[in-house]
């Protein structure tokens, strides 16, 4: 998915205000895997909207609303695509309620690490083995591939813990995306690049020990986190059937794995299609 947050602008319904931690204590978490989750107001207009657009794609959206950066309320910029069957929903951190779409999410202020929280969204394939493939493929003008080919590089084996061996990158005649840890859990691929060794391991055992204690969507998947000056860049991917879905966060890997592992099908609340 792109992450770009260029969309299209739009109109008519309001953001709302977002419980996160710090805003409304009591809030109660909802990335547990039942289909009792909720959806959060932002995000049930965001999809209200996407549901008006007829996209064909079955649609998902994250129940989890422990959003960061901590805001008091968030906007929601949507983009609908009718011909590829896909969507796409931009969060952004807002110091006040703004329109779905709002113009404003477009201009410099929206751009910059304390703002924006990261994205949602589905891309329908004509069949089921094209949308599998394209979660091992690099776009490159992504700032958080979700996948990249391991390099030619030095390796050695890592213990990530909880039972987790992972595998280091650590040299190569190409800088690029290296160092590099890469490891298994089922069918998904995670990496965390572009620190020191030492930094993404340290991410890795974060994501490991949360995965610990969370089940992600039960299908094949990716997870690709990019330490960045400005945050922890992070894609996930995974696929149903013929669609791809992926979540992005601009800050934090353990934060793009809560949105997926709080991913349900939209409206039902259902775990999968």
């Amino acid at each position: 998915m792109n992450n770009s947050t260029s969309f299209t602008s739009g109109n008519d319904v309001t953001s709302t205000q977002n419980t996160v931690s710090g805003a409304h204590p009591t809030a109660p978490n909802s990335f547990e895997r039942s289909t009792g989750a909720e959806f959060g107001t932002t995000i049930r207009l965001a999809m209200q909207y996407v549901q008006k657009q007829k996209v064909m794609a079955p649609l998902m959206a994250p129940t989890d609303r422990i959003f960061s950066p901590d805001s008091p309320y968030i906007g929601a910029q949507v983009s609908a695509d009718t011909g590829k069957n896909g969507y796409s929903v931009n969060l952004f951190a807002t110091d006040q309620p703004l329109p779905l779409n709002s113009p404003q999410f477009n201009t410099a202020q929206y751009q910059y690490a304390d703002r924006i929280i990261g994205s949602f969204g589905a891309v329908q394939y004509p069949q089921s083995m094209s949308a599998k493939n394209d979660l091992y493929l690099s776009p490159a003008q992504s700032i958080a591939p979700a996948y990249i080919a391991p390099p030619k590089a030095t390796t050695s084996s890592v213990d990530l813990r909880n039972g987790i061996v992972g595998t280091e990158y650590t040299s190569s005649a190409s800088t690029t995306y290296l160092p590099m840890v890469l490891w298994h859990e089922g069918d998904w691929t995670f990496e965390v690049w572009d620190g020191t060794i030492d930094e993404d391991v340290r991410l890795a055992k974060e994501d490991v020990a949360y995965l610990n204690t969370a089940l992600l969507p039960e299908t094949y998947g990716v997870f690709g986190e990019n330490l960045a000056g400005d945050g922890e860049h992070t894609t996930v991917e995974w696929v149903y059937g013929n669609t791809l879905y992926s979540d992005f966060c601009y800050g934090s890997g353990v934060m793009a794995l809560k949105m997926a592992v709080s991913t349900r099908v939209y409206p039902s609340g259902q775990i999968k299609p």
